[in-house]
């Protein structure tokens, strides 16, 4: 008889990438797609993680002094 599905679980630390750099972070993005496009579908953190510093950024952009210069730019 089978014994069903066991997971292991990974019990070393926790391992943070920061990057602060938007080129650096659609380089990431293009990996990730990849790795999607490959079947590899463990990426909901990383996603997560992106958008939250993207909605930061132009959160601190628009909140600024030129914010409406910013926002308007961009629509």
């Amino acid at each position: 008889m089978g014994s069903g599905i066991t997971k292991t679980y990974h019990r070393g630390p926790i391992e943070y990438q920061y990057i602060d750099n938007i080129n650096q972070l659609m380089q990431h993005l293009y990996l990730i797609y990849a790795e999607e496009k490959a079947g590899n579908d463990n990426f909901l953190n990383e996603k997560i993680g992106i958008k939250k510093f993207f909605t930061e950024q132009f959160e601190s952009a628009v909140d600024g002094p030129r914010g409406t210069e910013y926002y308007h730019e961009i629509y």
